[in-house]
C-alpha cells in the first residue's frame, strides 16, 4: 500500500487531476501485472513509453485517454514483481 501512494504522490506532481493521477497509476498496476513487459519497460533506453504499454492496456479492453507528462519518468513508477 505504502508503495502504492507513493506511486500516486509522484505522478500528482505532474498531473492536477486526481483522477487523472488515480487511472494512470492503475494502469501502470495492470501493465506491472506482466513481468515480461515490465522487464521491457525498464530496460527500454527511450524517454517516452513503449508503443506495447498501450498495445497492452486496448488488449485488456482498456482505452488510453490521458496524456502522460513527457517529463514524467515512468520507469520510477513501474512495478517491480
Amino acid at each position: 500500500m505504502k508503495e502504492l501512494l507513493q506511486i500516486f504522490q509522484y505522478i500528482q506532481k505532474y498531473h492536477e487531476d486526481n483522477f487523472d493521477v488515480l487511472c494512470l497509476t492503475l494502469e501502470f498496476l495492470l501493465v506491472g501485472q506482466d513481468k515480461t513487459l515490465s522487464a521491457e519497460l525498464l530496460i527500454s533506453k527511450t524517454k517516452e513509453i513503449p508503443q506495447s504499454f498501450y498495445c497492452y492496456l486496448q488488449k485488456h479492453n482498456l482505452t488510453h485517454k490521458i496524456a502522460i507528462n513527457s517529463d514524467l519518468n515512468y520507469k520510477k513508477i513501474t512495478i517491480k514483481k
